[in-house]
C-alpha cells in the first residue's frame, strides 16, 4: 500500500513544480498543449482546442461581485447566457454572449469582467474647461492664463464675438495636449458641451481643425463654441467634453 502511494506523491509534485506538456513530452511553459492534428483535413472528428469554463451571467457576476474570496486576476470564462443577471457591478460589460476575463483593477471594487474581443477603433476621451466670454473675461493668447487649463490640456488662446443680450454669441478657442502628441491619422472627434450652473441655454460646439503642429509638435485643437439664447448667464463654468474615435 506504501508504494503505490509514494509513486504517486512523486508523480503529483513532479507535476507541481515542473511544466508540464500535453500531448508532448517538452514543454516550453507551464501549460504546453500539442494539437492532436495540428494540420490538414484528416481526421475532422478529432476536435483539438480548449474549453474554458461557460457560465451565464447571473453567476459570472455573483463570482464576481465576491469579496471572499475575490475572483483571481486574468480569470477566464466564457458567458454563454445574458438573459440572466444585470449589466451591474462586477458584470457591468457583459452585454453579449463572449469571452471575458477578471480585471481586479477595474472599480467597483473588487473588479469588472472585462470583454475579450475584437476591435477595430481605439477612443480617447477627456473633459476640458470653456474660458467665459470676454464680457465677463478678457480674450487672450500664447497660454497667458492656465485657470483655464484641465487634464493635461491647455487653453492657448480664447477670442470672442458677439456680446449682447438675446443674441448669438461665439468663442474660438484653441486647446493644447501637453503629453506625447497624438496619433490623429483616421481619427474622429465628437464633442459635446455642459456646465455646472443648471443654465437650460443651447449652446453648441463644433470642431474647427485638429493638427499636430502646436508647441513641440504637440496636438492642438481648434474649436468654436456658439451660445444661441440668453447670453446674459455665460459666466460660469462650462465645460467641453472630447471624444476622439480612431479607426485601426
Amino acid at each position: 500500500m506504501k508504494k503505490p502511494f509514494i509513486l504517486c506523491s512523486m508523480i503529483f509534485f513532479s507535476l507541481a513544480y515542473s511544466q508540464v506538456g500535453i500531448n508532448n513530452s517538452s514543454p516550453n511553459s507551464s501549460l504546453d498543449i500539442t494539437a492532436r492534428t495540428p494540420t490538414g483535413t484528416a481526421n475532422a472528428n478529432v476536435k483539438d482546442g480548449i474549453i474554458v469554463p461557460r457560465v451565464d451571467r447571473a453567476r459570472a457576476q455573483a463570482m464576481g461581485n465576491n469579496t471572499s474570496p475575490a475572483v483571481t486576476e486574468s480569470t477566464l470564462i466564457y458567458v454563454n447566457n445574458v438573459s440572466t443577471g444585470t449589466p451591474t457591478g462586477s458584470a457591468a460589460n457583459i452585454s453579449a454572449i463572449g469571452y471575458y476575463y477578471f480585471d481586479s483593477n477595474a472599480l467597483p471594487a473588487p473588479g469588472l469582467w472585462q470583454p475579450l474581443r475584437p476591435s477595430n477603433f481605439d477612443m480617447f476621451a477627456t473633459q476640458l474647461l470653456i474660458p467665459p466670454h470676454n464680457t465677463w473675461a478678457a480674450d487672450f493668447s500664447g497660454h497667458s492664463v492656465a485657470g483655464y487649463d484641465a487634464n493635461s490640456w491647455w487653453v492657448i488662446s480664447k477670442s470672442s464675438s458677439g456680446g449682447v443680450a438675446g443674441t448669438p454669441a461665439r468663442m474660438t478657442i484653441v486647446y493644447e495636449y501637453q503629453g506625447t502628441p497624438l496619433n490623429i491619422a483616421n481619427t474622429y472627434p465628437e464633442l459635446t458641451v455642459g456646465n455646472n450652473i443648471g443654465t437650460p441655454d443651447v449652446y453648441t460646439a463644433n470642431l474647427i481643425g485638429m493638427a499636430n503642429n502646436g508647441t513641440a509638435g504637440r496636438t492642438r485643437l481648434t474649436v468654436s463654441v456658439v451660445r444661441a439664447e440668453s447670453f446674459s448667464a455665460w459666466g460660469g463654468t462650462y465645460l467641453l467634453n472630447i471624444l476622439l474615435i480612431k479607426k485601426l
